[in-house]
């Protein structure tokens, strides 16, 4: 058996120790049988002392997989383990890399995962907020149906499209009152989301609101119509006020 081999073993088997007795300059970047590095492997299973030690050695942290352009950073985006992605975000892994096959970009796995940590750096850096993952659903939809505020508002100030309706017929109003998102609702309504564009069944925002068992977000809707001098009429397919 290849050391490189014996090392993609130990680190399936979390043996740091192991790992450390094998690890050499001539290996300690090689593709094994996968086109994956010791580094790639221990992010994509969560091995942090593992992916600590090799960086120590002196693992090059930014090299992709030839075969799906994959990083150490990506691989532990995807696979859902923080405390690695925070680590190789810290020691300088570039977190801007784009390379998925799915077509999600790190900003999209950060906030799919509620890494918010993350997806703050990466809004910091201006990272790319436009596009689709295999979904289509953008980052500015996400954010929305989760309720995360603060990112919600630097992604508006970054130019994300309010009123962009996805392929399943919703908007980030609709998203943010199906999933009893009050406050989103409130600032998507101050920030100028359409109120007329309905769903795929022709349910307008507001008839979504009028339809929830909790009357929070209708209440909230219709003090901004009243304010802001709106006819519900004109918002409204499902219902007839006087």
């Amino acid at each position: 058996m290849s050391d490189i081999d014996k090392i993609t073993d130990a680190i399936l088997d979390d043996d740091l120790l192991e790992v450390e007795r094998l690890i050499n300059e001539e290996n300690i970047n090689e593709f094994n049988s996968y086109l994956i590095t010791p580094l790639m492997l221990a992010a994509h299973y969560g091995r942090y002392y593992i992916v600590k030690s090799l960086i120590e050695h002196g693992a090059d942290i930014n090299l992709c997989s030839p075969d799906d352009g994959y990083s150490a950073f990506l691989d532990a985006l995807r696979e859902n383990y923080e405390r690695v992605a925070l680590y190789l975000s810290e020691n300088g892994a570039d977190i801007m890399v784009e390379g998925t096959q799915d077509g999600n970009t790190p900003l999209q796995y950060a906030i799919d995962y509620g890494m918010l940590d993350i997806a703050n750096k990466l809004l910091d850096k201006n990272c790319k907020i436009t596009g689709t993952n295999d979904m289509n659903v953008r980052v500015f939809d996400m954010v929305c149906e989760r309720g995360y505020v603060d990112i919600m508002m630097k992604l508006l100030k970054m130019g994300a499209d309010i009123n962009n309706k996805s392929t399943d017929g919703l908007t980030p109003l609709i998203r943010a009152i199906a999933k009893n998102h009050p406050k989103v609702v409130y600032l998507l309504l101050e920030a100028g989301a359409d109120l007329t564009i309905a769903d795929s069944n022709n349910n307008t925002p507001f008839d979504i609101a009028l339809d929830k068992e909790d009357d929070t977000i209708a209440k909230i809707m219709r003090g901004f119509m009243i304010e802001k001098n709106i006819d519900p009429n004109c918002v409204s397919n499902n219902y007839t006020f006087k």
